[in-house]
């Protein structure tokens, strides 16, 4: 994580730095609210510590810079007193929605501010210790469906220390705990359960998902590493079980600087399996070496996609990932233009580079020409994914009837994903906008919106 902080007190701004640093954290300061905002630009910046009183470029003006230009950066902002509030004439709640992840009223300790900028530990995994106790007593646990997460046993992790509890369902709103947190896993110990061969699935208590969602990125990054090609098949399910956890926690807990954080790891285990395909290698390497906003945005669209994608009635599992790859790669032509416009959104081009600019999918298109990995289907979502059912598209002005079916799907997540970040919507407040919007919606396929609304209502 790296951390850019402003302070009107320079010995308050070094001690924070100090403290960061202290803490493993990658930390600068800078003198200014441009500076600050010059900084942000730049990229690599994952959160800002920002006093609301700046100089040169007040606070509220950088904290909307911020969110509507680089809207996964979380900003944490500080202010001297709370009378502060009423003397700016603006409330906490206003901030909130100016796009800060949280206001800290002055003093306040180096735990406290820690803590508001870490968020919560996802890998806490990491310092479980084998435990040496004797077996539980394996009582039944009368508890509420919904406080728990179902995993296929194959993907639980065997011969490794349990990371949480695990239990067995016995029936509707009935568990019983069968390895405690510690324990070594052993399947042995589920086996009496199991009395005709279809229980698939291992529970564990639905607030330990994120912990879950971290370890199963950090193994499936070591597996991606090690395997040979045509070994695929593990990996593969262990990235779908957890983007299905991850699709489930997104719609519980919302998306979080943190979480996104653990979507872009998935996207790029993706990618790195992809890299399997040497006629891809570069290219990808490339995405990957790009802001980290490209990452998730890719990712979010090919997570909206996916979503749109299940709530339409011919959808089958092999179009569900012919569009969950082609929201992975529909971007990939951007890395054929010139640096300074590839994050760029479209309204944001100069009017004289809107050309080039829209020529995109069409470079995409022709970069995946040559690779026997990536389907026809998805190249020609890459290519489409622009083209608007109107006619008004690009780079062909294909109307309704002439555009591939899931390049309409894309196309719709693309559009959704930009205004949902750029705005730091919810989904459903997202909704809310697009929907009145006569404008917009003529824009893109009615079965797709409706499809849309289905999945998000759900």
């Amino acid at each position: 994580m790296k951390v850019l902080i402003y302070d009107p007190d320079p010995v308050l701004s070094t001690k924070m730095k100090d403290m960061f640093v202290k803490n493993g954290i990658n930390a600068l300061s800078c003198l200014s609210g441009k500076e600050c905002q010059l900084v942000v630009y730049r990229g690599g910046i994952d959160c800002v510590v920002l006093d609301l009183d700046t100089q040169n470029y007040s606070g509220v003006m950088v904290l909307k810079y911020i969110r509507l230009n680089h809207p996964s950066v979380k900003v944490v902002l500080t202010v001297s007193s709370k009378n502060r509030f009423e003397e700016l004439g603006i409330t906490h709640d206003n901030l909130k929605k100016l796009g800060s992840s949280t206001v800290l009223v002055k003093p306040f300790t180096d735990d406290f501010l820690l803590k508001n900028i870490q968020g919560e530990r996802y890998d806490g995994w990491k310092d479980i210790t084998l435990n040496t106790s004797p077996p539980l007593d394996e009582n039944i646990l009368n508890a509420k469906d919904e406080e728990f997460t179902k995993v296929k046993i194959e993907t639980c992790q065997g011969g490794n220390i349990t990371i949480f509890d695990h239990y067995i369902k016995l029936g509707k709103g009935r568990y019983v705990k069968v390895m405690c947190k510690g324990d070594s896993f052993d399947i042995t110990r589920i086996q009496k359960y199991i009395t005709d061969g279809k229980m698939e699935h291992l529970y564990f208590k639905t607030k330990d998902r994120t912990t879950y969602i971290n370890f199963m990125n950090d193994f499936s990054k070591k597996m991606v590493e090690t395997c040979k090609v045509g070994s695929t098949a593990t990996i593969v399910e262990n990235l779908k079980s957890t983007t299905e956890l991850y699709i489930e926690e997104i719609y519980t807990a919302g998306i979080k600087p943190q979480l996104l954080e653990e979507g872009m790891k998935i996207c790029q285990n993706m990618f790195q399996l992809v890299q399997k395909d040497s006629e891809l290698a570069k290219y990808i390497r490339e995405m990957q070496g790009n802001e980290n906003k490209g990452n998730g945005h890719l990712f979010m669209v090919s997570f909206f996609s996916t979503i749109i994608c299940k709530n339409i009635d011919w959808h089958s599992e092999k179009t569900t990932e012919t569009i969950a790859m082609g929201g992975l790669f529909h971007d990939i032509g951007k890395l054929k233009l010139p640096p300074n416009l590839r994050n760029l959104e479209e309204k944001d081009v100069p009017h004289n580079l809107l050309p080039l600019f829209r020529q995109h999918p069409l470079f995409g298109f022709e970069m995946l020409s040559k690779s026997k990995t990536v389907s026809e289907q998805v190249k020609q979502i890459v290519y489409q994914h622009h083209e608007l059912v109107n006619g008004k598209g690009y780079p062909n002005q294909l109307t309704a009837a002439k555009i591939y079916p899931l390049a309409k799907i894309v196309s719709l997540a693309d559009h959704f994903v930009s205004l949902i970040t750029s705005q730091n919507l919810t989904p459903i407040d997202g909704l809310r906008k697009f929907i009145p919007d006569k404008g917009q919606t003529a824009k893109y396929d009615a079965m797709a919106i409706k499809s849309l609304v289905m999945g998000l209502v759900k």
